[in-house]
């Protein structure tokens, strides 16, 4: 399928990083952009496979959001409480990382399976290419 090939709209936001990461991040994905620091940043190859790693994450995760909220729609009736599904991916990085802030303290972030997929893989120039979907879940502890 092209679509998983989807690698985002790529743009630089020193403001953006700055405001809504605190300052921590190089770069942050918010399907369907990435948001990168600088130019030089966004020039890095493997940063940009990290990001579009994240991008197909989002668009699983989407997916399945929006068949959840689908179902809830049909089965409630309200279209608010079906809403939250559509942020599946969003709400998934948040329980991971608050589970992972008791279980890991200081290593929350990087034991997200998100994460862990993305670091571990944003070397390997191929692995959009062979990359399974849903592959984030065999990070899962």
């Amino acid at each position: 399928m092209k679509f998983l090939h989807f690698k985002g709209f790529h743009v630089v936001s020193y403001w953006f990083i700055h405001v809504f990461t605190f300052n921590s991040a190089e770069a942050i994905t918010l399907f369907p952009f990435v948001i990168y620091r600088n130019k030089f940043i966004k020039a890095h190859e493997g940063t940009r496979i990290h990001e579009a790693i994240h991008i197909m994450q989002q668009i699983e995760c989407g997916l399945v959001g929006l068949l959840i909220s689908g179902l809830i729609l049909i089965l409630s009736g309200s279209l608010l409480l079906s809403l939250p599904a559509l942020l599946l991916f969003y709400i998934l990085y948040l329980v991971f990382f608050l589970v992972n802030l008791v279980r890991f303290k200081g290593r929350a972030y990087d034991e997200i399976p998100f994460e862990k997929e993305a670091y571990l893989n944003s070397n390997r120039s191929s692995y959009l290419g062979l990359r399974k979907p849903f592959s984030w879940i065999k990070y899962i502890k």
